[in-house]
């Protein structure tokens, strides 16, 4: 469960940023999570209620965006929501299709009362 790495890397940041800011606690973590990033999103909450406990995230909101995936066409320049990687072109059918959005897994922002 590659999700608990994840949850620990954002608490990781969370804390550095709480560090560097003298944050006294957390209030809300934006994440954005593409759907095209391989990421179970019922194993990452679960896995970040479990990594936040006893931190400066434990009473902290989560909010995660899913993104859906974007795929240009290198052949025809058709742009189109793509459910899966390496997903041909609707229109002309190449492969030579780019993902230009789906694969995002970042920390967006970290609120705090201070």
């Amino acid at each position: 469960m590659h999700e608990l790495s994840i949850a620990q890397g954002i608490l990781e940041l969370v804390e550095e940023q709480v560090r560097r800011r003298s944050l006294s606690s957390v209030e809300e973590v934006e994440i954005d999570v593409g759907r095209l990033a391989g990421v179970e999103t019922q194993a990452l909450t679960i896995a970040i209620e479990c990594v936040a406990r006893n931190t400066v995230m434990e009473n902290a909101r989560i909010v995660r965006n899913d993104i859906e995936g974007e795929g240009l066409c290198g052949d025809c320049g058709r742009c189109f929501v793509i459910e899966e990687l390496f997903a041909p072109c609707p229109d002309c059918g190449s492969c030579a299709v780019r993902v230009v959005k789906g694969k995002e897994l970042r920390v967006k922002s970290i609120l705090s009362n201070k």
